[in-house]
Formats: structure tokens, C-alpha cells, sequence
């Protein structure tokens, strides 16, 4: 009995100690407990003190709060700010209801805040920025920045102060004591990078060029005044470049770029000369000019004075214009001004004649002057089906004109297409090319390309071509990049201009066969690209077979014979030449000059077969 009843008076004590938690400076019950590091604190007028919290068991989330935040704020992890002459308590609450509390008493201050500016004048442009810094005396005072005309210049909290127009403003800096200092700015006209309305178009004058890194790791140098130093990085098109990104409007703007269409930017060569390849914006797809041309450019500073205009599409470009370097430099560029215009945008709408039951097509929007299916942009639909098979599409009339529509001419007005229907499912293409040369009539003369590392030239000439007994014999004399193309025919072209074909199958029966009777020549083991494309371009090429970023690709043509490729770009120019390009460095191999051993491809047929056929 005596044994139960120490047992008995051990429990109720322990009992008693879990219910009675330790004193701590306003700890009420709850399993944590939250201890300050101050349980009174006092502050003058706009002064501020950290207190901090410590928890049993550790790492508790630890709330603050303020019982009157009209006299002490708090905020995480507690900082307690005076605002006005009183008495407040802050409390540190667990989220167990374990807590603590401090005791603030708010006085006057006994003397001003001494506040130092550095500057106390700036005189700057619209959209530049300058940083005043504030030195206070007492240091732990809570600083108040304020511009007395925000429509000029604008200040932060941290005392960062932006012009905004032309005019004057006076920025304070003040603390709840009655500290106080001031700044005298003046904000000028912008005389670099701003933006006009001007009439009918929006003005870009003097914006930066900057080196961007996805063309290459040579970037070249930005200067302090927007200009942009060109290297002379021996691998062309990933020795460096830059690009202009299009404007966006401040809160206080009426303009929209999305208003406007048409972009024409004027550039100015001021010492050197570097070749490029004019990029939509943020990686490396050629940007075409308006009218269509190549997107190779020159920025030569000996000829007409430096200047340079090229004239796009918005849309197209993206959020700017890029600059890949190819050739040549140092060359100094920069940006005079860019100027968006207006255009009509025209509307193409489709109906299916004598065909009611066609699916509807979504009408193009295009820009005035523009083609369809060019590039990516402006796609013309995939073929209609007739829901029987007994009629096929036999190609689009244009009802505005009452002509058949011509996929290659710019469209300057809105325009109606109508299928045309003939009797009979529809026809096979047979995707197999011409290999005669005497039926090809006059070749496209050869794009004059240059890079490479080590640096190369396309040959102008193409490699000889004989034809006998329906064999194509193509001998390539040993110069790197040499090219032979061969033709499609219109209908093969129109088949591939369907959005349907994602890709297509090169198809070669051929035998290939290396010079090894020439000593002096170096040995090569006759790797080709091929692709198609418009050989009279710089880069507009579509499945390219044989890239050096793609190890499956490199290797001799002979393994290469069958290759399957997804179509990214559609035109009839694109899609109009299957190109058979000399490889004779790529990968591993070393120097790229002539001298490479010859080469000669007889070829039985080649098919360009919509599609992956390669199974």
C-alpha cells in the first residue's frame, strides 16, 4: 500500500510539472516555447531595433504581430519600427499557440535625423537611371524617398531615380523625426535609345546593339554608345553576333508595337567590313527582307557611307533581329534608328466550289507584298478530300481574278480561292527525279558561301554531270563543299508543299566510288551532305542529311544512301533543287582546303518519297 502510494504522488507531480511551462516574458500555454531576446523595448520617433526569437522545440514558425501598429510595426523576423509617440505590445506566436511578448514604449526623438545625399544634383536623359546615396545619422532611422513631380523622374525605396520627360523634380529623402535632404534632378530629351510617334510610325532612335551568345562563343564587343565591334573569330556563323530587340512601352505609353507591321531598321558601318546573316530573334533562322531576297547582308564602312537599311516583317522577326557573323571584321555597327510602319494585311479565304461539303479552312492573314508558304509563315492548307474519293483536288482558282491562283506572287489584296475538283480519286505523284541533265534547262547559278572553320568557299562550279543509259554519273573534283543539284518537277514540288508531309525520305540507288590512284591528294572516306533547297541562296535548305552537330549523319555517303528528314521550311524555291554537297572535312577531319582525293557517284535513281519510308 505505501509502495502505491509513492508511485501515486510521483505521477501527480510530474502531471503538475508538464502543466506548468517556464516563465519566459509573457509565455502562455501551448507545447512551444518562444523566447525574446527583449521583453521591453524603447524606441524614438522613427527609430527601428531587431529583437529575435529562439524556440523550444527549434525551428518553430514564429508569427509577428503588433497591438497597435499606428505607434511600432514588426516585421519578420522582428524588426520593430517606431511610427508614432505611444505604447504597443508585439507578440512572437508559435503555431501551437506557444508565444511571447515586448513591450514598446514610442517617445519624440531628442534631435533630427542628419541625412547626407550624394548626389544633391543629377541631370540625366528620359529612361536613364541614377542611384543617390543616403547617409544617416543615426544610422537605424526607417527613410522615406519621394519625387516631387513623378510624371518627370520617379524614386524607389532604395533611392534608384528614373527619368520619365523631359523637366525638373525635386527628390526627397525624409524619416519620421523630421530628418530631411533633398536632390535636384533635371531629365533631358532622350538623345539615345527612345521612341517617337512620328505620324503614321513608330521610331526607334539610336537603340543598342548587343552580342547575344547563341551565335557562337565569340561575342565580340558592346560599347558604351550602342555600338557593336564585329570580331574576327576564324569559325564563321558561330563566331559571335548581336541583336536588336524590339521596344516594349512603359505604363505611360499610348503605343503598341502590335499596331504596327513593318519593320525597317537602319544601320551604320563606321569603321571595317564583316559579312552576316540576318537572324529572327533568339536563335538562328534567316530573316527575309521585304521584297524576298537573301538574308545575307554586308556592313561595309567604304561603301555608301556605312549605311545599311533592311526592311522585314514584325511578325516574322519575332522580338527582334539578329546579326550572325560569317566573314571578315573587326567591323564597328551600330543603329541609327528603326522604324515600325503600317501595312494592309490581306486575307485569304478558301471555298469549295462545287463542293459544299468541304471542311472549312481557316483564312491566312498576310502582309501586303508577302507570299504564302514562306518559310513557316503564311502556310498554304493541306489538300481538301472530296468525303467519296469519286473527285480530287485538281488546285485552287482565284475567284477575285478569275485566274488560277499562282502560289508563287505576292499577294497585294484580299482574295478568294475556290478548289477545283477533277473526276477520279486522286493521281500518284511519282517522286522519282529526272537524272537527265539535257532536260534540265539552265542551272541556277551557285550561292557564293564562305565559314567553315577552318574557313571554305563553295565552289561556283557545279561537279560534272554525264548521262547514258538512264545512269546520272557525277564526278566531284576534290574541292570541299563542291555541289551537283538536280531538279523536281512541278507536281513533285506541289506534293510537298502539302502541311501533311512532315518529312521525306532521300532514296538513293548509287554506287560511290573514291580516287585512290592520286598520291598526293589526302585520303577521305566520301562524305556528302543532301538536302533540298534553293542552291542560288545562302542557308535555305530543308532535311538536311550529313550535319556536323548530328554524329548519325557523318560518315561515308555510301552509308547514308537512305535517310528519312522532317521538312521546316516550305516554298517552291526551298523544295525546289535535291542538292548533293562535297563533305570533304567535317567532324574529325582536319583542314579544309583543296587537294581532297575525287570522287565520282553514278546513280541509277533517286526518289524523294513523301513521308518516312524507310521501314
Amino acid at each position: 500500500m505505501k509502495k502505491i502510494l509513492i508511485i501515486t504522488l510521483a505521477l501527480a507531480l510530474t502531471l503538475l510539472a508538464i502543466s506548468c511551462p517556464e516563465d519566459n516574458g509573457g509565455n502562455s500555454s501551448g507545447t512551444t516555447v518562444v523566447t525574446l531576446s527583449k521583453n521591453t523595448l524603447n524606441l524614438e520617433l522613427g527609430e527601428y531595433s531587431n529583437i529575435t526569437a529562439s524556440t523550444n522545440p527549434p525551428y518553430a514558425v514564429i508569427t509577428w504581430t503588433s497591438s497597435n501598429p499606428a505607434v511600432a510595426t514588426v516585421s519578420a523576423p522582428g524588426r520593430i519600427t517606431g511610427v508614432s509617440v505611444g505604447t504597443a505590445t508585439i507578440t512572437a506566436k508559435a503555431g501551437d499557440g506557444g508565444k511571447a511578448t515586448c513591450a514598446v514604449t514610442v517617445t519624440p526623438a531628442a534631435n533630427p535625423t542628419v541625412i547626407t545625399l550624394d548626389p544633391t544634383t543629377i541631370t540625366m536623359e528620359v529612361d536613364e537611371f541614377e542611384i543617390i546615396t543616403a547617409t544617416l545619422v543615426p544610422a537605424n532611422r526607417v527613410l522615406t524617398w519621394t519625387s516631387g513631380n513623378q510624371a518627370v523622374a520617379t524614386v524607389n525605396t532604395n533611392g534608384r531615380v528614373t527619368g520619365v520627360s523631359a523637366g525638373t523634380s525635386v527628390i526627397t529623402a525624409s524619416t519620421l523625426d523630421g530628418g530631411r535632404a533633398t536632390c535636384n534632378v533635371t531629365i533631358t530629351k532622350a538623345t539615345k535609345n527612345y521612341v517617337e510617334i512620328e505620324e503614321d510610325t513608330l521610331v526607334h532612335y539610336l537603340p543598342p546593339l548587343l552580342g547575344v551568345g547563341h551565335f557562337g562563343t565569340n561575342l565580340g564587343t558592346n560599347n558604351s554608345d550602342g555600338s557593336y565591334i564585329f570580331g574576327t573569330a576564324a569559325t564563321a556563323w558561330s563566331g559571335g553576333g548581336a541583336q536588336y530587340s524590339f521596344p516594349t512601352p512603359k505604363a505611360t505609353d499610348t503605343w503598341k508595337l502590335s499596331d504596327y507591321q513593318i519593320v525597317e531598321i537602319h544601320l551604320k558601318a563606321t569603321s571595317g567590313s564583316v559579312t552576316a546573316g540576318v537572324k529572327k530573334s533568339g536563335g538562328n533562322t534567316d530573316l527575309k527582307p521585304i521584297p524576298n531576297d537573301t538574308s545575307g547582308i554586308t556592313f561595309n564602312a567604304a561603301v555608301d557611307g556605312g549605311v545599311l537599311i533592311y526592311k522585314t516583317v514584325i511578325g516574322e522577326a519575332g522580338a527582334g533581329i539578329g546579326f550572325q557573323r560569317n566573314t571578315g571584321g573587326p567591323a564597328t555597327v551600330a543603329i541609327e534608328k528603326v522604324v515600325f510602319s503600317k501595312t494592309a494585311i490581306r486575307t485569304i479565304s478558301f471555298s469549295g466550289g462545287s463542293y459544299t461539303g468541304m471542311a472549312a479552312i481557316d483564312p491566312i492573314k498576310i502582309p501586303d507584298g508577302r507570299t504564302v508558304n514562306f518559310g513557316a509563315d503564311y502556310a498554304m492548307p493541306s489538300k481538301p478530300k472530296y468525303s467519296d474519293n469519286t473527285k480530287h483536288f485538281d488546285g485552287w482558282q482565284n475567284k477575285t481574278d478569275n485566274i488560277p491562283f499562282d502560289i508563287a506572287a505576292a499577294i497585294t489584296k484580299d482574295l478568294t480561292l475556290e478548289a477545283i475538283w477533277a473526276n477520279g480519286p486522286p493521281p500518284i505523284v511519282n517522286m522519282g527525279l529526272n537524272l537527265n541533265p539535257a532536260s534540265w534547262g539552265q542551272l541556277p547559278p551557285n550561292a557564293a558561301i564562305t565559314g567553315g572553320s577552318p574557313s571554305f568557299v563553295i565552289p561556283a562550279e557545279y561537279a560534272d554531270s554525264t548521262y547514258a543509259d538512264g545512269v546520272l554519273t557525277l564526278k566531284f573534283d576534290g574541292r570541299n563543299r563542291q555541289r551537283a543539284i538536280i531538279p523536281l518537277n512541278a507536281d513533285q514540288i506541289e506534293e510537298l508543299m502539302d502541311s501533311s508531309v512532315a518529312g521525306v525520305t532521300f532514296r538513293l540507288d548509287a554506287d560511290v566510288a573514291i580516287d585512290t590512284t592520286d598520291t598526293t591528294a589526302k585520303v577521305h572516306s566520301g562524305e556528302f551532305r543532301m538536302h533540298l533547297g534553293d542552291p542560288s541562296a545562302g542557308s535555305d535548305w530543308n532535311a538536311t542529311v550529313g550535319t556536323t552537330t548530328n554524329a548519325a549523319d557523318e560518315g561515308p555517303l555510301a552509308n547514308h544512301l537512305t535517310e528519312y528528314r522532317s521538312l521546316t521550311r516550305r516554298s517552291k524555291s526551298l523544295l525546289g533543287w535535291f542538292i548533293l554537297q562535297a563533305m570533304y572535312a567535317v567532324g574529325t577531319d582536319s583542314g579544309q582546303k583543296d587537294g581532297f582525293a575525287k570522287v565520282t557517284i553514278t546513280i541509277r535513281s533517286i526518289s524523294v518519297e513523301k513521308g518516312d519510308t524507310t521501314q
